[in-house]
């Protein structure tokens, strides 16, 4: 049985764009122990993958690399893929003399690696790359993602409703260059409670809270505000079972696809063929007679601009489309 060090991605929407491509291993290799090497955050999104055999945190900076190496040494892994491109990243898995070390080059880490994976992802959606990493070429796979255990159960606690339940996530990690107006969000909410008797859960991380509350507020008894009372699981399993997600371009997004949630995305100038949440069923809303953008600056004033731009009458239409 071959051993598998992974060291997973930052961000929640990265490390969910980058699954696919470990459960596909996984299938291709079930005799594989595969562990994922990554930040306190990120371990409970792994913890709901079955590919995924053991979940390894990595501490906080310099220190917590080198505790990583000294641990990882004694495990005897026989080869380590890296998904970050950071140099930091590169750094647990040679101290531990992992003899194979495979990840893209660049960013002064080529020493690092035994094998460099060259990028060839221009124009293919972000999970591609992860496949790459891998080693083989970008395979179909099915939703959802994510496994949890006693959803309803879950639902039921935060959810009193028995109306369809429309699920809100108005923020971004990213900030305002990714955020749809507080005021549209609002606006589309009330539609969906007045004329197709919906319940609203407005969701979010804590940081979110107050964005979240204040949406909720106006809509009264017709919603709640989850924002900062749920974890990672316990948000997958309301989002599961909700008849539609309307949301921005975020981790939350890929979050509530992963669940196998229908979205609605609201896009600015971000290039939904890069980021856009995997599956089918969506329906991604996108500012128009703008330029695509792959980077963005976090107070880019054009993709403010454009945000804004997109009418909360037509993010309804698309919700109804999904609502049936």
């Amino acid at each position: 049985m071959s051993k598998i060090l992974i060291c997973g991605l930052n961000w929640l929407g990265d490390g969910i764009m980058s699954m696919p491509a470990v459960r596909a291993y996984k299938q291709l290799n079930p005799d594989a122990s595969i562990t994922m090497l990554v930040k306190k955050s990120m371990s409970e999104l792994w913890g709901m993958c079955e590919a995924v055999d053991e979940i390894m945190v990595l501490d906080p900076g310099l220190a917590g690399l080198l505790r990583a190496a000294e641990h990882i040494a004694g495990k005897g892994y026989d080869e380590a893929y890296i998904f970050p491109n950071s140099w930091r990243s590169g750094l647990s898995p040679m101290l531990a003399g992992i003899p194979i070390r495979k990840g893209a080059g660049g960013n002064g880490r080529n020493w690092m690696l035994s094998d460099i994976v060259k990028d060839s992802s221009d124009g293919q959606h972000q999970s591609s790359e992860y496949f790459k990493i891998l080693g083989f070429d970008v395979s179909p796979f099915d939703m959802p993602l994510l496994t949890f255990d006693g959803a309803d159960d879950i639902r039921k606690k935060f959810i009193t409703s028995g109306k369809p339940v429309v699920a809100i996530m108005p923020g971004a990690a990213f900030g305002k260059a990714k955020m749809w107006p507080k005021e549209h969000f609002i606006g589309v909410a009330k539609k969906l409670i007045n004329d197709k008797s919906c319940y609203i859960a407005v969701m979010g991380v804590a940081s979110e809270k107050d964005l979240c509350k204040g949406i909720a507020d106006e809509l009264k008894e017709d919603a709640v505000c989850l924002a900062g009372k749920t974890s990672l699981m316990q948000s997958s399993a309301i989002l599961a079972g909700c008849s539609a997600v309307v949301c921005n371009d975020s981790g939350g997004m890929h979050l509530a696809a992963a669940a196998g949630a229908r979205v609605v995305a609201v896009y600015g100038i971000t290039d939904p063929e890069k980021t856009g949440p995997m599956g089918s069923g969506h329906k991604l809303i996108m500012a128009e007679g703008v330029e695509r953008a792959r980077d963005l600056e976090r107070d880019s004033s054009e993709a403010i601009k454009a945000m804004e731009s997109i009418k909360p009458d037509v993010v309804y239409d698309a919700v109804v489309e999904v609502l049936g």
